[in-house]
């Protein structure tokens, strides 16, 4: 069975992360009214770790950069089915591309942020 994981932003304490491993849980934590979630910022797990050490897991939403500093975004497309990266910053015409585990580490991608936590990074840096 492959595994199916999750992370959603904790609206109680802001700064925080909950992390689901849906593969193993009975119930599905987004449908419990009790707990404090955005279920806007549900990423889900793409199944691949970066190049940091020790290796952090690629999640929907993350924004990955290069040895080159060329920095993604990883998003989820409905149209591939698959998750895909976006060069940074972000224009009409990128169709992204697959993100596969020797396209990582061939070009040492590493998670420097997110969508929700790190926006900033969604802009062209100034030099």
């Amino acid at each position: 069975m492959r595994t199916i994981k999750i992370r959603i932003k904790d609206t109680k304490y802001k700064n925080t992360w909950a992390y689901f491993d849906m593969s193993k849980s009975e119930e599905n934590p987004l449908f419990d009214k009790e707990l404090p979630l955005a279920p806007d910022s549900v990423g889900q797990y793409i199944g691949i770790c970066d190049t940091s050490t020790p290796p952090k897991e690629i999640y929907d939403g993350d924004i990955i950069e290069g040895k080159s500093g060329m920095r993604h975004l990883v998003k989820y497309d409905d149209d591939s089915a698959a998750f895909l990266a976006y060069k940074l910053p972000l224009n009409e015409f990128d169709n992204g591309c697959h993100i596969e585990n020797d396209w990582v580490v061939e070009f040492g991608k590493k998670v420097v942020g997110n969508v929700f936590d790190n926006p900033e990074l969604l802009k062209k840096e100034e030099k």
